[in-house]
Parts: C-alpha cells; structure tokens; sequence
C-alpha cells in the first residue's frame, strides 16, 4: 500500500514547473518519512472493504498540505529549524524564498489533486471542506500561532490541548474523515473526528517526552522546543504525568473504537503503531 501510494505521488509531481521549485518539493516530499496520515486515510478504505485506489488523490493531499506546513514552519520566521527527518531543512538546502514557494506550491496542488480525484462531486467536496478546516485557520494555523505564543508565556494546560489538536489533531482526524468519506461510510465521522483529535495530542505529547529524553541524532530534528523555552506537557506536568495522560487518552481513542459501526482493525493496527514508535 505504501509503495503504490509513493509512486502515484511522484507522478502527481513531475507536472511541476519551474524545475527548481519541483527539486525543492520532492525534495522534502521525498525524505524519508512514515507517511503516516496516507496510511490511516487509506487504512479506513480498507477496513471499509473499498479499493484503496479512490483515496490515491485523497492521500496525496494530505500528505502535501502535511510537508508544506513542515517546511514553512522550519523558516527562520517560526521554529527556525535547521534540520528535518535527519536532513538539512528546506531553506538550508535551498533559500527560504523558495522553501516558501514550495510550500505555497504545494498547498495549490493538494486542492487541485482532491478536485481530480474518482469521487462523487459530494465526496470531493467534502474531502476539500475536511482538508481545508484541517489545515486553516481552526487547525494547523490555530495550532502554529499558538505554538509561537508559547515562546513569550506559559501556555495553560487546557491551551496546550487546544494548541496539540490544531498542530497535529486536525490532520489526523481529516485523513479518519476523508478515508471514510472516500469509502462512502459517513455514519462514523464524529467518532472518527474524536480519535483523530486524540491520537494527535498523544503525538504531540509523545514528542515532548521524546524531546525530553532523547537527543538529536535519533529524533533528526533539532530540539527547538527547549532552545525557544517552549510550553510543553513534560515542562508543566513533567515527563511521568505526560505518560500518565496518554494512557488515558489512549483508553479514551480505545473506547470509541468499540462504539465504531465497523472495527477497523487496520486503522486500529495502524494507530497502536504509531504509538509504539521512539522518533
């Protein structure tokens, strides 16, 4: 599933001109990465019984809007990250005007490949609203603004949560959303939503304590959250409490797993790997 969906996104990118702005795409579209919110969106399909093949577009999507924020939030202007996924950050390997350009480039190019996918025009268009919600100004946006905030005070913990579901959340539950929009099974979308949200704050939080006790050469990226003095869960409520609490958002996604209509237990499979992982 992982190597139809790479090649079927490297295909999506050869159109793209001019040649400097396509390197710098594929560039950080291509560096190693676990392709995690593709996977999920077309582990949905399969759980649903559908042929993953409609949601190739759908996960292409996703997947660009997930790269295009991380190369903007790299820039000198937010993280200032130097590195990303073990590899010098985008505006490092080339300049941050054309980091920026890419990253707008590849957000154009996400929409443009929802519109051309094999859905219904109700399924595109609901793809497009999840994506663009995800990725707007209640999600991603929220998320990144909020984040930067916490550089010049101490976040609240409910803040924290609200600042994780906008990072990482929203993008999560859309590509829930959009796998089962994609296989035509609305009914679970609010549970979907729910977990998605969740899994995203246990992965933020993950990344807290990974940054916490870990170094730079096993994560690939630098630790900016400790050079910036970010607010983190591990600085408010310490490294044992942030476990403490993703047990029990993990039991929270646990338990609306078993009110979904179907068991989805790739997507579940999927989920309880991601939450395994130590980089």
């Amino acid at each position: 599933m992982k190597a139809h969906f790479e090649e079927f996104l490297r295909e999506l990118c050869e159109q793209v001109q001019p040649a400097e702005i396509r390197e710098s795409i594929e560039y950080s579209l291509y560096a190693t990465s676990k392709r995690l919110r593709p996977l999920l969106l077309l582990s949905v399909i399969r759980d649903y019984e559908q042929n993953v093949s409609i949601g190739l577009e759908a996960a292409a999507a996703l997947e660009m809007i997930h790269t295009y924020s991380l190369i903007h939030d790299d820039l000198p202007a937010m993280d200032d990250d130097d590195f990303r996924r073990g590899i010098p950050s985008n505006h490092k390997q080339f300049s941050e005007a054309t980091a920026i350009l890419a990253g707008d480039a590849l957000q154009s190019l996400a929409f443009e490949t929802l519109t051309n996918a094999n859905l219904s025009d109700k399924a595109k268009i609901q793809c497009i609203r999840s994506l663009s919600y995800a990725a707007g100004a209640n999600g991603m946006i929220m998320g990144q603004a909020m984040d930067l905030a916490g550089e010049k005070t101490t976040l609240s913990f409910d803040e924290m949560m609200m600042m994780y579901v906008g990072k990482t959340g929203r993008l999560f539950a859309c590509a829930l959303e959009m796998g089962a929009i994609c296989a035509g099974h609305t009914e679970d979308l609010a549970l979907l939503t729910r977990i998605g949200e969740n899994l995203g704050i246990l992965f933020q939080m993950q990344d807290d304590v990974l940054e916490a006790t870990s170094d730079e050469a096993t994560l690939g990226k630098s630790l900016s959250d400790q050079r910036h003095q970010k607010s983190t869960s591990v600085s408010l409520i310490g490294v044992e409490g942030t476990k403490e609490k993703i047990n029990r958002i993990y039991q929270d996604i646990l338990d609306d797993f078993s009110q979904l209509t179907q068991p989805l237990k790739h997507t579940r499979s999927l989920i309880e790997h991601i939450l395994q992982r130590n980089s």
